[in-house]
């Protein structure tokens, strides 16, 4: 197998890995207060809505999913957007 053949599969994975990420609207949270949480899959293949336990002190309710596409210089990126309500209680 020739040196560059093996580079290249050594870093396909790596090309090809997907990236999770949380993000909330505030860091801080009263009882009875709601902010939204949005889980984000970039650039991966997700089976179904993540399944987030409810968690003492907080109510977690499912808000629906968006998805986007985003082209930049012939670089594609997937954008998987899972939304939630989370409450204080």
């Amino acid at each position: 197998m020739s040196p560059v053949l093996a580079m290249i599969l050594w870093l396909l994975p790596a090309a090809m890995a997907a990236q999770l990420e949380l993000a909330v609207d505030s860091s801080e949270l009263a009882i009875g207060q709601t902010i939204a949480l949005q889980v984000q899959l970039v650039d991966g293949v997700g089976q179904g809505m993540p399944q987030l336990a409810n968690q003492e002190g907080v109510s977690l309710r499912y808000q629906g999913q968006s998805q986007s596409t985003v082209v930049v210089n012939f670089n594609t990126t997937r954008i998987v957007r899972f939304n939630y309500a989370l409450t204080g209680t």
